[in-house]
């Protein structure tokens, strides 16, 4: 029996050259010596007269693999790569182990590390693992139902500038009722961890920050990806920034960033698109991804921090001495390492007074 061919495509940064040219001869060797694969890089894309957008996420949606390099951090690769995710692709990202310290930013944001990713010295190596590559689906595995209570999902920025307060001033005037990702409280990035909180979610904010911020360049790559990952699953995006960014945004979704003026026009941004959500979130699906996961699959250890589950928090919470303490008026300073449920129990203590 023929073996089917199956489809590929390779996202990668456009440069530096030496890691291009590898690349390209990978790509070379696989339509010279393989029928099982038809590997198409971006480069290799027929796209005069068109938009770039749309041909590169037409192409991922044909195609059965995404092959990204995350050798050099890229934002049109990030977000290619959370794209495939969100629309059910096998994703396959590789690493030119020949740069220097080129893991050491995997292993530092966190997207790529906990889902794996295969390192590559030359052509023949990559040429190898990419025909080596098995099916997967990670926003199967990884998707949770809508969270109904917190529908909306905030990436938040490390400082806590003007710009990103009025949003969150924005997001609570509207009074609907959030999560986010905090890079103060979270350091690392988990691609696991954003599966599950963008399918949970009918409304993504992504603030875009300008160079000169402090993390700019690490939250600009983590909102790439979270953008991409939010139009897969086709969950409703907010993308903006302050004024115009003096570096232009990445072509894959250039045309979606907002460029807000001031606190005025953040909040009716922010309000307008709050409503929308919740809306939104009547229309998708109780469940995602499939039913027959295993046991371990469907186990949740909860939110890293209190603040993303407040409102179910009753559903779970164990009474402890402390929380006992605290609600008798007999302390008002819980004190503890990150994690121990501080916050936790003072949320407990406040839904309780208000019963």
């Amino acid at each position: 029996m023929a073996t089917m061919m199956r489809n590929a495509f390779f996202a990668y940064p456009g440069q530096p050259p030496d890691l291009i040219s590898t690349i390209n001869a990978a790509a070379k060797i696989l339509r010279q010596h393989s029928n099982n694969i038809n590997l198409k890089t971006w480069q290799g894309m027929d796209v005069f007269g068109q938009s770039i957008p749309e041909e590169v996420r037409a192409n991922i949606d044909e195609a059965a693999t995404l092959v990204c390099d995350v050798t050099r951090p890229n934002m049109n690769v990030y977000y290619e790569a959370g794209y495939a995710i969100g629309k059910g692709k096998t994703i396959a990202p590789v690493l030119n182990g020949a740069f220097a310290n080129a893991a050491d930013q995997i292993r530092q944001d966190g997207m790529f590390d906990n889902i794996g990713y295969k390192t590559y010295q030359n052509s023949a190596e990559l040429a190898q693992i990419i025909l080596g590559i098995t099916r997967s689906n990670l926003s199967d595995l990884f998707a949770k139902p809508i969270n109904h209570q917190q529908p909306l999902f905030l990436l938040d920025s490390h400082v806590k500038t003007d710009f990103r307060n009025a949003i969150v001033s924005a997001i609570k005037a509207s009074k609907t009722f959030y999560r986010s990702f905090d890079p103060v409280e979270v350091p690392r990035f988990s691609s696991i961890a954003m599966i599950a909180e963008a399918s949970a979610s009918s409304g993504v904010i992504i603030p875009i920050l300008a160079e000169h911020i402090v993390d700019a360049s690490r939250h600009n790559l983590r909102a790439a990806f979270l953008a991409g990952l939010c139009h897969g699953l086709g969950r409703q995006t907010l993308l903006f920034s302050m004024g115009s960014i003096q570096n232009p945004n990445p072509s894959d979704y250039r045309d979606m960033v907002v460029s807000v003026r001031n606190e005025e026009h953040i909040g009716e941004l922010v309000q307008d698109f709050a409503k929308n959500s919740l809306v939104a979130s009547q229309s998708i699906g109780a469940t995602n991804g499939k039913k027959n996961r295993n046991l371990l699959q469907k186990l949740t250890l909860g939110a890293s921090a209190a603040e993303n589950e407040f409102r179910t928090l009753e559903e779970y919470f164990v009474e402890t001495f402390e929380y006992l303490r605290t609600l008798r008026g007999e302390v008002s300073v819980v004190a503890g390492r990150k994690g121990s449920a501080k916050t936790a129990i003072f949320f407990r203590v406040r839904d309780t007074h208000r019963l």
